[in-house]
């Protein structure tokens, strides 16, 4: 019988519906299922017990609704990016919780309008957070 592909938990905030096609293709051939955990507005304030909270409410969010799926967290791969501590804590603890995380990688597209900078990200590839 065929290992069942594991599911894919989007903690971005980039929700997965408005990914490009050539993103939810590379995602889906990968992966079963893409869920959405919208990435919390990280304060400034915020002390390390605030991050290990926030943390610890995310994984429960994930086991709920990886319960839903009818799928165990263990079948759960990750796709984190964000505010630069709290994705260096969050990639670092589920590693350590024996799972697979990913960021994306791509070119931007920088174009300078009014003194603004508009940025269009041009996804290239899933790649997985590594350390030696």
């Amino acid at each position: 019988m065929a290992q069942q592909k594991k599911l894919l938990i989007n903690y971005t905030n980039h929700p997965s519906h408005l990914w490009s096609e050539d993103q939810k293709t590379a995602a889906l051939q990968q992966w079963s299922n893409i869920i959405d955990i919208q990435f919390p507005l990280i304060s400034p304030e915020w002390e390390n017990e605030d991050v290990r909270g926030c943390f610890d409410q995310f994984y429960s969010e994930v086991n709920v609704k990886c319960g839903s799926a009818g799928r165990n967290v263990s079948d759960a791969d990750f796709l984190v990016m964000g505010e630069f501590r709290f994705t260096y804590y969050t990639v670092n603890r589920l590693i350590s919780l024996g799972h697979k995380v990913y960021s994306h990688a791509g070119k931007r597209d920088v174009e300078i309008k009014d003194n603004k900078s508009i940025y269009t990200f041009r996804f290239g590839r899933f790649v997985e957070y590594f350390a030696d």
